[in-house]
């Protein structure tokens, strides 16, 4: 497999208000990089999100949506702030915060997504280098699995719109490496 570049995309409104997300586009002040290029020849694949989407036209990409990229549901509590939820299901919220075999909202648990983002490693299979633009929570699975890290680790693992991952996976050994968002 070739290397992958796994990059999150721009901030969403849901995410600068605290809110969590549906399929929100970009917030309209959303800062990209200045100077952002790709590799001649660099593959670009985006998850099946508006907010991924958007982020690779506003840089100017050319760019095919996978729609095997795990991405995450979040149930009833879509479009609902954090604050409100703390109020109204703060049990639930604070198991879903500790646990990640729950899923108190209806949609996907963490340990779900992590088990769809580990099968989709296994299969992906690039031929030449490819920037994937995708979620935080799959880029933070990807950590997880390359690190072998338990699946609680994921909530101390915070991850910042724009932030980029070189994924090398080579026979039974795989490896990440954090770099800035400019990809030369």
């Amino acid at each position: 497999m070739a290397e992958i570049i796994i990059m999150t995309h721009g901030m969403t409104r849901a995410e600068q208000r605290g809110i969590f997300p549906g399929n929100e586009s970009l917030d309209s002040d959303v800062l990209l990089p200045e100077k952002f290029s790709v590799q001649k020849g660099m593959n670009v694949v985006c998850a099946n999100l508006t907010s991924s989407i958007r982020t690779v036209e506003l840089l100017g990409l050319d760019f095919k949506i996978d729609f095997s990229i795990p991405v995450i549901d979040y149930g009833h509590w879509q479009r609902k702030a954090l604050k409100e939820l703390a109020n109204e299901e703060e049990d639930e919220l604070e198991q879903w915060l500790s646990d990640p075999y729950s899923a108190p909202h209806g949609g996907t648990s963490f340990k779900t997504l992590y088990d769809k983002t580990v099968d989709w490693l296994e299969q992906a299979n690039y031929a030449e280098p490819t920037l994937i633009v995708a979620d935080a929570n799959f880029l933070r699975m990807v950590m997880i699995d390359v690190l072998k890290a338990p699946l609680s680790s994921l909530f101390k693992i915070d991850i910042a719109p724009l932030t980029s991952i070189k994924f090398v996976k080579r026979h039974d050994h795989s490896k990440i490496s954090l770099f800035p968002s400019n990809i030369e």
